[in-house]
């Protein structure tokens, strides 16, 4: 594939990305979610659903850029939708089956199995106090 032709498909992914081309009202109100509610349907886009866990995890452990703007929750919520959408498009015009797709995505697995292999086998040995980190702090505090 060119290399104009690579960059006009990731500025189209972008821009899909990142404007609310398909805004969408929540119907749940967030701040009464309780984990019990986790498959709780709250939209579906593309033949696919979001959940509130997914809302939930992606919101909370995902980039910060959007919890940066009024109705926060509205506005992630819309990029979750629009994510579905684009997967959908994808899927349609076979996106999936392209080497280029499948070796980014054999990356990001490994990288994945890497840091879930990290979280299993290293962290059980390290151990850090809460002494440790006020040295840390400290130390970093007197070297600026």
């Amino acid at each position: 594939m060119k290399i104009l032709q690579r960059l006009s498909i990731f500025l189209g992914l972008f821009l899909i990305c990142s404007f609310n081309l398909f805004p969408q009202k929540s119907f749940v109100d967030f701040s009464s979610v309780d984990s019990s509610k986790g498959n709780l349907i709250l939209a579906e886009a593309g033949g696919r659903k979001i959940t509130v866990k997914e809302f939930i995890y992606g919101y909370e452990f995902g980039p910060s850029f959007p919890k940066k703007v009024k109705n926060s929750k509205d506005v992630y919520l819309d990029y979750l939708i629009n994510e579905k959408l684009l997967a959908a498009d994808g899927y349609s015009h076979k996106i999936d089956t392209l080497t280029i797709v499948k070796d980014n995505l054999f990356g990001l697995e490994s990288d994945m199995a890497t840091e879930e292999m990290f979280k299993a086998e290293v962290m059980k040995y390290i151990k850090i106090s809460d002494d440790d980190i006020k040295d840390a702090i400290n130390k970093k505090l007197t070297s600026i």
